[in-house]
């Protein structure tokens, strides 16, 4: 028999939508999130934290034994400015005979619709003003060398080497994994996700990532490197504005992801009249520069803890 949208459960395509989303736009989690079920208002700040990794360890000294190092967070304001959501509807012509795979078919597309959006917002905030360091490399000189080059530029600037995520866009992309150093490696360790997927294992202790649709944003902008106290992504759901105790000609409820956090706010409907349903994902979400430094002279704020991969001049 076959399969109709009608039958579909909503909740089933959200979190299938979540790890398609996740898995599309891998970066996404790699850099540091704060993602919950929880409603707020448009515009409303959220506050994120970041870890700030400790300094150098203690001398132990007699008579005060070991003296704990607090643990340090900063807080991020994040102003959640960003309200998603993707909408479909089905009409019961629509619907009258298929045999696709309509709960993967359907997240697949809303999962793309929604990170393409939220990483076209993520990648707008990376300007040279709020991320002064910057590594020209051209895209055929995009190899293992030119990646323990910016690694070696991070580690020069304190970065800690730990919890490393590198974004490039296609071209940038396709040749670091055409390095031969690299396919050899996979190759000799019997790994051939690089051939069969086109992912890319840690190089120089980053973990590569691709977003075909980076803009160069002015200034030749290829891609990022560097720590995921760099960028924060915070999400959050509408508030649901029907009272409890209201019927109401359809259904809204939170729809989260037990291992990420990650939550939609699903609505979905049928209209009789039309015999047409209709179901819309929603997220409301904030994007912000990560852990920054203040330059005592110029009051400035930057931050030293990514850097821009750009065409050379």
């Amino acid at each position: 028999m076959p399969n109709t949208y009608g039958t579909l459960n909503g909740v089933l395509v959200v979190q299938q939508t979540i790890k398609s989303l996740l898995a599309m736009f891998p970066y996404l989690s790699q850099i540091t999130t704060d993602f919950s079920e929880k409603p707020i208002l448009y515009s409303q700040t959220a506050t994120s934290r970041v870890a700030v990794p400790h300094g150098d360890a203690q001398t132990f000294v007699p008579g005060t034994g070991y003296v704990a190092t607090n643990v340090t967070t900063v807080d991020i304001p994040v102003t959640m400015n960003i309200w998603l959501h993707d909408t479909y509807s089905i009409t019961g012509a629509d619907a009258s005979s298929t045999n696709r795979d309509l709960i993967q078919e359907q997240a697949d597309l809303s999962a793309y619709a929604i990170g393409n959006t939220l990483s076209k917002k993520l990648f707008a905030i990376i300007t040279a003003a709020a991320f002064p360091q910057v590594m020209p490399i051209s895209a055929v000189g995009m190899n293992r060398l030119s990646t323990n080059a910016v690694r070696a530029k991070l580690n020069k600037l304190g970065v800690p080497d730990m919890n490393r995520v590198m974004i490039l866009n296609s071209d940038y992309y396709a040749a670091l994994g055409a390095d031969i150093t690299i396919v050899g490696n996979l190759y000799n360790k019997g790994s051939d996700d690089s051939i069969t997927e086109g992912s890319l294992p840690r190089v120089g202790g980053f973990q590569p990532s691709e977003y075909p649709l980076m803009q160069d944003q002015g200034y030749g902008l290829q891609g990022v490197a560097g720590n995921k106290e760099a960028l924060v992504l915070t999400t959050r759901t509408p508030v649901n504005p029907a009272p409890s105790d209201t019927p109401i000609p359809g259904r809204i409820e939170t729809v989260q992801d037990a291992r990420t956090g990650f939550a939609f706010q699903l609505r979905e409907y049928y209209d009789m009249i039309l015999d047409k349903f209709t179901r819309s994902l929603v997220v409301i979400a904030g994007v912000a520069v990560g852990y920054s430094e203040t330059d005592a002279g110029t009051g400035a704020s930057t931050c030293s803890r990514m850097v821009r991969i750009t065409t050379p001049a």
